[in-house]
């Protein structure tokens, strides 16, 4: 027998995807009267010392799941069930951090919530883990070679292994690391973000010779475990590392003969497809 509660969710959904989410339409349907019974069912109430909410059973994780799959946000003010709900109507504070099963835990999916398939893929991320990622992930994007941070210690590192760090020539490479990076994130268009051809999580540097857009889903679902090999970043001219990075701009490391004829389209065909040779032995033909 089906259940109707499944069946509600279902239809809701569809009509939230095809109509959009006209609030006073919306919550007059039945199947949105359904799930708002479903969800205040349980006894919705915010850990008493950090304010977030508590979910201590299968059924309430399994509402929470759909309604925020259903609202496609976290926010307490984007929630599709606010005017209903007594513990969202007077309380802005997101619904993102949570308590499950007594464990703080960060809520996250594996793409936009609201491209979600399935309430199941609204997951629940050790707290803990989540606050170390997001720090870690802070400093390995600082391309202003924040002072005594981690990309500024690989920085020195490398000047010195070069025999050239002087405090004049650190200064020299952090400027125009930040004018560069800040200028090649000023031409993403819109709905693109900037992708590292070596990701920041296998030390590739935050450099704008590192960077290239692609479509922001893409970019969140692939993250680093796509990554291009050593020798394709070594033929297109790719900073893999900071000390590479270095390197080129003092004038230590020769371009390759990709580096210096590829556009920024060719560089992305070439981390798309593997096939370097190929798109170089296209940009020569198109320049004779």
């Amino acid at each position: 027998m089906a259940n109707p509660m499944n069946d509600a969710f279902s239809t809701l959904l569809g009509a939230l995807k095809k109509n959009g989410n006209d609030s006073l339409k919306i919550r007059q349907r039945p199947d949105y009267q359904e799930m708002l019974k479903e969800i205040n069912s349980h006894n919705w109430v915010r850990h008493e010392t950090t304010g977030d909410l508590v979910i201590d059973n299968p059924e309430m994780k399994r509402s929470y799941q759909r309604m925020i799959m259903l609202s496609g946000s976290t926010s307490a003010k984007n929630n599709l069930f606010r005017e209903d709900l007594d513990f969202l109507k007077n309380n802005n504070r997101g619904l993102g951090n949570v308590v499950i099963d007594g464990k703080p835990a960060r809520v996250k999916a594996n793409r936009g919530f609201s491209k979600l398939t399935d309430p199941r893929q609204v997951k629940f991320n050790d707290r803990a883990k989540y606050d170390q990622s997001l720090k870690a992930g802070a400093e390995t994007r600082d391309y202003r070679l924040k002072e005594g941070g981690k990309n500024s210690k690989e920085v020195i590192k490398a000047m010195k292994e070069y025999g050239i760090y002087t405090p004049e020539n650190y200064t020299e490479f952090q400027q125009w690391n930040i004018r560069s990076v800040e200028d090649y994130i000023s031409t993403i268009p819109k709905g693109y973000t900037a992708g590292h051809a070596k990701s920041a999580a296998k030390g590739g540097p935050m450099t704008a010779r590192n960077l290239w857009k692609e479509a922001s889903g893409e970019n969140y679902s692939r993250q680093h475990k796509q990554d291009a090999s050593d020798e394709l970043l070594d033929a297109i001219g790719a900073d893999r590392t900071w000390k590479i990075a270095v390197g080129k701009y003092f004038g230590l490391i020769e371009k390759t003969e990709a580096e210096k004829l590829f556009t920024e389209d060719d560089m992305i065909e070439a981390l798309a497809t593997g096939n370097w040779k190929t798109v170089l032995e296209k940009r020569k033909a198109a320049k004779k």
